[in-house]
């Protein structure tokens, strides 16, 4: 697996990280808080990254998916419900709304 975009935090979170990296995923953190992603990436190890990025700022986020470039699975956390789909084919209002209401609710293909 190429890599598992994941918000920074504690618990479950970070269980999921180590579990993408037991099964041989690298894991990139995003959080809007640089001290979040410097705790989590020093706690995962050589596989990790992470980013410090103002999701809430679309350039921002444009920015951030470019540098990332594809990747296998999408792992975030705060909310309500998800709904499936590819992010590429949602308009920006629909991510908006999403990202507004995210619970914990990790998905994998």
């Amino acid at each position: 697996m190429r890599s598992t975009p994941l918000p920074s935090g504690r618990g479950k979170r970070h269980a999921t990280a180590h579990a993408a990296l037991a099964a041989g995923a690298s894991v990139t953190v995003v959080s809007s808080r640089s001290q979040r992603v410097a705790e989590a990436v020093a706690g995962l190890g050589d596989r990790a990254n992470g980013y410090t990025v103002d999701l809430s700022n679309e350039s921002a986020v444009r920015e951030l998916f470019q540098q990332l470039g594809p990747f296998d699975h999408l792992v975030y956390s705060a909310g309500d419900s998800l709904r499936t789909g590819a992010l590429a084919d949602m308009d920006l209002e629909t991510v908006r709304q999403m990202r507004n209401s995210w619970k914990l609710d990790t998905r994998f293909a």
